[in-house]
């Protein structure tokens, strides 16, 4: 089993929270400090930062076989990269980060609240 934390379309009422149905929702939680939350055409993407903003999310027990179905929908490793992280009650998780440069990307928008589903 994998701690799984999700940001985006995973998450309760999105698009693709069915893949979830087999997995063990352990409650909302929010990221340590130094992530941001963007959308990127349309979609939800984490990514690294410098300073205090934080992402909410979703935090799940994931068993092996899905984790291999999100890393399929998800791109890992090519568009996302899953990576540990740490989650501000000071325990880790896996999160799939954005691998691309944004720099100079007109279609990025910040959701400055860092919480997808507000």
């Amino acid at each position: 089993m994998t701690r799984l934390f999700v940001y985006g379309t995973l998450r309760k009422g999105c698009v693709n929270h069915r893949l979830m149905a087999k997995s063990e929702y352990l409650g909302v939680k929010l990221t340590a400090p130094g992530f941001r939350l963007l959308i990127v055409s349309g979609l939800p993407v984490m990514v690294r930062s410098v300073g205090d903003s934080r992402v909410t999310g979703e935090l799940y027990e994931v068993a092996a076989s899905t984790m291999k179905r999100l890393d399929i929908l998800e791109g890992h490793p090519d568009f996302y990269t899953r990576e540990e992280i740490h989650l501000e009650d000071g325990t880790g998780a896996q999160a799939y980060l954005f691998l691309t440069d944004l720099t100079g990307e007109r279609d990025v928008v910040e959701v400055k609240s860092g919480d997808w589903t507000a």
